[in-house]
């Protein structure tokens, strides 16, 4: 990846039980206003820092996607 890439693609292969999460997630932020203001002040947190390897910023994205997903994951009907 190049230092100056404005975008980052996740891509999985069929199947991947990776695409029902994201999809959740995604899904929970449409619905959950407060979840969403989090997230996005996080990532632009976290787009402020220089990062030496993109996948040191993904690891500090888990982190509030992770307590987000826990939340949705726990809650009736955000499938």
């Amino acid at each position: 990846m190049r230092a100056d890439s404005k975008a980052n693609l996740h891509v999985f292969s069929a199947g991947c039980p990776e695409v029902d999460r994201m999809r959740e997630f995604r899904n929970w932020l449409r619905a959950n206003p407060e979840d969403r203001l989090l997230y996005e002040e996080n990532k632009r947190k976290l787009a402020a820092q220089a990062w030496t390897h993109v996948q040191d910023y993904a690891d500090a994205n888990n982190v509030i996607v992770e307590e987000i997903l826990g939340r949705a994951t726990r809650a009736p009907g955000i499938r």
